[in-house]
């Protein structure tokens, strides 16, 4: 789905009640990994895995920060 695609579900409003994702393998790098962590359509995320995905190592660390009550799997 790539960035484009992790972008477009992190904007929109249907995942306010959404407590797991997993975008395992999706092509996603640092903009759409970022869009998650900072959506505020995903305020009830428990667990959250975007492993095997093109995510820097800063943005991993921003996205642990950012989602620390939430089990991250990156």
């Amino acid at each position: 789905i790539g960035d484009e695609g992790a972008t477009a579900i992190a904007e929109s409003e249907h995942m306010e009640n959404l407590t797991s994702l997993d975008l395992n393998g999706n092509l996603i790098g640092d903009e759409g990994a970022t869009a998650i962590a900072e959506s505020e359509h995903m305020a009830s995320l428990t667990s959250l895995t975007l492993s095997c995905n093109q995510i820097g190592y800063d943005v991993k660390a921003e996205i642990r920060t950012r989602l620390a009550n939430c089990k991250v799997s990156l």
